[in-house]
């Protein structure tokens, strides 16, 4: 490739797997919101036509609609398809960066940037043993894979070549958009919820790792001390077809007579609303790679009860900006959810102090600063000839891998 370093700007694809929004979506988004236009000319790739679509354009973005398959067994012929389609939009548009939003993006974005001779960056935003070993096996092939906290980058950290470059970057949230002063009277209007309530939010997709369920248990502890205590359960079902959880959830609160205490939401659009009308955040995830509601809430002042799981560790202060307790523990975190709401002046410092946390670490100056570097680096280092793009594998063990993963 011909050595261009004053070009400007350089296109840059951002693939994402999924048309919804969740944690990636917004951390993509923000990014995009921020991104420099002078250096780098984002287009994305999606899936589908949604609310992503709807956000993509309301930044200015482009996008074009593709069908992402991934690899299917014993018919994967729709996949060679994808990664025929995205290779080709890469040399028509004349690429010269693929950014993988999640890890669900590698499968048909690797081959697609190895056939075009381009470097990749893969966003990775879950702790890998999580996931099938299928997938840990793509991490073996991005030029640079960026980290949502420490906790992923060594969750990882065995899987990857001796060739790449591990980054971490973390979550940033846009400190102007989310004011402590705003009002949330008419949220908890809309769902009938009286100003004296307690009001608690436990806010992610309905999900098993998320344990919805210990929530319900916690709070049917916590009512029994507590009775002026009503909770908000937002999220959908939808990105990771957990429909049959849900109706379990609703089965739950049904069982333990708290349908006047627990009120199921589905996605809302008007998030820093509904974080100013809490008196309290509740994460009880099982496993957790950042736990990006937690520094939004803290952007709105709001004390936070959360698990002591991978990269929620590295986000919330124990006893500083909020508690912290095993996950799976449905008693322990009724009891921190009732310190919470008898030391109801601590939680609003503890709120205060969340907020200067998030501004001095997870604010979004930050994050581009640090992942607009990232790209830049590989940018011109590429053009150097110096990534595997353009350069053998340097292992005997790198090349068998990805003789393999081509065959």
């Amino acid at each position: 490739m011909f050595l261009d370093q004053y070009r400007k700007p350089y296109n840059i694809a951002f693939v994402s797997a999924i048309p919804f929004i969740g944690g990636a979506e917004i951390s993509t988004l923000l990014l995009l919101k921020y991104l420099d236009r002078e250096k780098l000319n984002p287009i994305c790739i999606i899936p589908d036509l949604g609310i992503l679509s709807d956000r993509l354009k309301n930044l200015g973005v482009k996008y074009v609609v593709m069908t992402l398959e991934q690899i299917k067994l014993p018919f994967p012929y729709s996949y060679f398809k994808t990664v025929w389609n995205l290779s080709k939009f890469i040399k028509k548009n004349e690429i010269d960066l693929l950014v993988c939003t999640h890890q669900l993006c590698n499968q048909y974005s690797l081959p697609a940037a190895k056939l075009n001779r381009i470097p990749i960056v893969c966003h990775t935003r879950n702790l890998i043993p999580n996931f099938r070993s299928f997938w840990r096996t793509f991490l073996h092939f991005p030029d640079v894979l960026i980290a949502n906290s420490k906790a992923t980058a060594e969750s990882y950290s065995h899987y990857i070549g001796k060739h790449q470059k591990v980054e971490v970057v973390y979550n940033g949230v846009d400190i102007q958009e989310y004011s402590p002063s705003m009002n949330g009277s008419l949220v908890r209007k809309r769902y009938g919820i009286d100003d004296n309530k307690f009001l608690i939010g436990m806010v992610s997709r309905i999900s098993l790792q998320k344990r919805q369920d210990i929530f319900i248990k916690a709070i049917a502890e916590v009512v029994k001390v507590c009775p002026n205590v009503c909770t908000l359960i937002v999220g959908d079902a939808k990105a990771e077809r957990s429909e049959d959880y849900l109706r379990d959830l609703h089965r739950m609160v049904g069982d333990m007579e708290l349908r006047d205490n627990v009120i199921f939401t589905d996605f809302v659009q008007d998030m820093q609303e509904l974080y100013a009308c809490l008196d309290l955040l509740v994460l009880s995830s099982q496993g957790e790679s950042f736990g990006r509601v937690l520094i939004e809430a803290m952007a709105m002042e709001k004390p936070v009860v959360a698990t002591a799981t991978g990269g929620i560790v590295e986000v919330v202060e124990d006893g500083v900006t909020g508690l912290l307790v095993e996950p799976g523990d449905a008693t322990n975190l009724a009891k921190a959810i009732i310190w919470m709401i008898e030391n109801e002046e601590n939680g609003k410092r503890m709120g205060k102090a969340g907020r200067k946390r998030v501004e001095k670490m997870f604010n979004i100056e930050k994050n581009v600063k640090e992942t607009q570097k990232i790209y830049m680096d590989i940018l011109t280092e590429h053009n150097k000839g110096v990534y595997t793009s353009q350069m053998p594998l340097s292992s005997e063990e790198d090349r068998k891998i990805y003789e393999n993963f081509i065959d």
